[in-house]
């Protein structure tokens, strides 16, 4: 590749386009207003909003001049009304058709050269991404920089034309650029399209994602974490412009697809880019990276210090879920051996009092049967008290047990698993970081020796004597040796996700093999016992008459006797309601059973690891690992632009460079298992 002499390091003015498209084109900032971005300021020379001009097309524009430069910049501003924007302009998208924005759009761009000369940028986010797009395709001269823009209608593109006026950044969780492809229309969008790792994946943040920007009450571009002053309470900074990676010694753009910058021949001016580049973006977003795993660490202790509550805490959800399985008061608290027990004496309470009063009329009425339900009924005692155990020995035994991982000696499997991997995570972040600052004081050092050395060669040719071309830093580099973790071998989702299916499936077997055949044998206890008491009351029913009409009594005699079938009946009728009471409870356990173990399985997700304070960790370790990624296409460039270059000192500084980037490798794959 042929090297370049006259490229110089340069801003990269994507990222101050970008962060006017995507927050303060929203703002309506008002005529004469000054916007500062980085170290640039902005003033409004011209604005067109709809609330203001009532445009039928529904376009909003303001135009703003780089006071440093003078340059010109165009801002549309993205949908904002239902009809104009959504119905009207939307919607027409997929057509041929090209909606009247689009005209408006190229009308407005027409009338700020006329009054202000030549524009030399226009941007847009969203629906204005295609209306800058839209001009920069008809005027070659201006420079088109969005973010997440809409696609053009059809027609407005020439297929054979690379428009490299035409600059788009994608955002990875934008909603609108992943729909425009999946459906095959992200060919209607031209130029060159950029990936960028900005935004969180949550729900409530699409329409920020979209725009690129959310801010707080700080003016702060971050997405909050946590409630403060609560562990693991923090920001993750998300501002679209902080994750355009920009090469420190020419200012292209670098993403993980571009490729290395063009090869320069580097300079003291160059060096001097380099080590402010690596202080203000590769320390300070280390610093990011590691406030992220720091605060992800404290939810994960905050985690382990709750085991006690979050084990009771599931107890107690089983306990209640299976009381509330049958319907039946007999059966509520079944799993306690208090309430067991009194379920048991009303069964035998009832049993006896029916046994009581047909005793009395064995001479004269068969009641026989009524030792069989004895016998039945210590059956019943029998399989009740063993379903009671089993869920008891699942509440007290088999939940507790879940949490332990006997291979890593943890009582609490996948908290102290992930918190001892974090621990050698944040002790390498920490390596990487002091390792960047050394390199920056190696590569100032550099910097200083090719000043010097340009002195040297000022004076040696002034004086005309030999000239010695080579410069010496002298900086011996340290050695950073990475920490392996033996810990979360496969990603800490996909471990979680095998400890839930595995207690899930383990609750699943006992509740097939044990609780469930126990049900269906005591369902066929009562149901013979049901059918049992409704035999002996059958046989009482035609006794009355019998005993009252067909034997010899006296009056007094038959009154008493038919009180006393009367009185036999009642008791047996009350057995039969418990009894067909409790029938139907283990019904519905029999049938519902199986389904409540299914529908307990969020629960034990959330006790192995609260599933909200989860989401809080990977968000957290998603956030650190974007940082060490970015880190990376960074020092692709600087290990691309070293290599080109000769000098035992850039050797020296080419050699750390690719000492970080393996560390920073290491370090990518560590937190990865952490996120994915």
């Amino acid at each position: 590749m042929k090297m370049s002499y006259d490229i110089t390091p340069k801003q990269n003015i994507d990222k101050e386009l970008i962060r006017l498209a995507g927050y303060h084109a929203y703002e309506n900032i008002r005529l004469d207003s000054e916007i500062k971005i980085n170290n640039s300021i902005y003033r409004t020379v011209d604005t067109s909003y709809f609330i203001d001009t009532l445009n039928p097309t529904g376009l909003d524009a303001l135009t703003v001049q780089n006071l440093d430069t003078g340059e010109y910049i165009v801002v549309y501003q993205g949908s904002s009304q239902i009809k104009e924007d959504w119905l009207e302009t939307n919607t027409k998208l997929l057509s041929n058709l090209e909606p009247a924005q689009f005209v408006a759009a190229q009308d407005y761009f027409d009338s700020i050269e006329e009054t202000f000369g030549e524009v030399s940028y226009v941007t847009g986010n969203s629906l204005a991404g295609a209306l800058a797009n839209s001009v920069a395709v008809r005027n070659p001269h201006v420079k088109s920089v969005t973010i997440n823009p809409a696609m053009l209608p059809g027609g407005i593109i020439d297929p054979d034309k690379d428009y490299p006026n035409i600059v788009n950044y994608y955002s990875s969780y934008d909603f609108l650029t992943i729909t425009q492809q999946v459906i095959g229309k992200d060919d209607r969008i031209p130029g060159k399209k950029h990936l960028i790792y900005n935004g969180v994946p949550v729900m409530d943040m699409i329409g920020s994602n979209h725009k690129g920007y959310k801010v707080n009450d700080k003016g702060e571009f971050v997405y909050e974490i946590g409630v403060e002053g609560k562990p693991g309470h923090g920001q993750i900074h998300i501002g679209a412009d902080d994750h355009i990676l920009s090469s420190f010694f020419t200012g292209e753009t670098l993403t993980s697809l571009s490729g290395p910058s063009e090869p320069v021949n580097i300079s003291t001016e160059h060096l001097k880019m380099l080590a402010d580049g690596i202080k203000n973006q590769v320390e300070s977003r280390l610093n990011h990276s590691h406030e992220y795993l720091i605060n992800a660490k404290e939810i994960v202790q905050h985690e382990h210090e709750e085991l006690d509550y979050r084990i009771r805490n599931l107890q107690g959800n089983f306990l209640s879920m299976i009381d509330d399985l049958s319907g039946e008061p007999f059966l509520k608290g079944v799993s306690n051996k208090t309430q067991c027990n009194r379920t048991i004496n009303l069964v035998e309470d009832k049993l006896l009092a029916a046994e009581n009063k047909c005793s009395r009329l064995n001479s004269v009425i068969d009641f026989t049967p009524l030792s069989r339900l004895k016998d039945l009924f210590f059956d019943f005692e029998d399989n009740f008290n063993q379903f009671s155990n089993g869920i008891q020995e699942i509440n007290t035994v088999i939940i507790p047990d879940i949490f332990t991982d006997r291979g890593n000696q943890f009582m609490d499997a996948i908290v102290e698993e992930l918190n001892a991997h974090l621990e050698i995570v944040v002790d390498n972040k920490e390596k990487v970081l002091d390792q960047a600052g050394h390199y920056r004081a190696q590569v100032q050092e550099m910097a200083n020796a090719f000043e010097k050395k340009d002195e040297e060669l000022s004076e040696q040719i002034a004086m005309k004597t030999s000239i010695d071309t080579s410069a010496h830093s002298g900086y011996q580099a340290r050695k950073f040796k990475m920490n392996e973790s033996p810990y979360v071998e496969i990603t800490i989702i996909k471990l979680k996700q095998e400890l839930v299916d595995n207690v899930y499936q383990n609750l699943k077997s006992i509740a097939t093999t044990f609780l469930v055949p126990l049900l269906v044998a005591i369902e066929g206890i009562l149901i013979s016992m049901s059918l049992i008491i409704k035999g002996l009351i059958s046989l009482a029913e035609p006794g009355k008459f019998v005993l009252g009409v067909s034997l010899h009594f006296s009056d007094i005699d038959k009154d008493g006797v038919k009180l006393a079938v009367d009185l036999a009946v009642l008791k047996l009728e009350e057995l039969l309601e418990v009894i067909n009471g409790l029938r139907d409870g283990v019904g519905s356990l029999i049938f519902r059973l199986p389904t409540m173990i299914d529908q307990f399985k969020p629960y034990i997700d959330s006790a192995i690891f609260s599933i909200s304070r989860f989401s809080d960790v990977r968000l957290y370790h998603l956030a650190a690992y974007t940082v060490v990624y970015e880190m990376q296409i960074l020092f692709d460039d600087i290990i691309n632009q070293l290599s080109h270059n000769q000098g035992k000192s850039i050797k020296g500084a080419l050699e750390t460079s690719k000492s970080l980037q393996i560390n920073f490798k290491k370090l990518e794959n560590q937190i990865e298992r952490a996120v994915f």
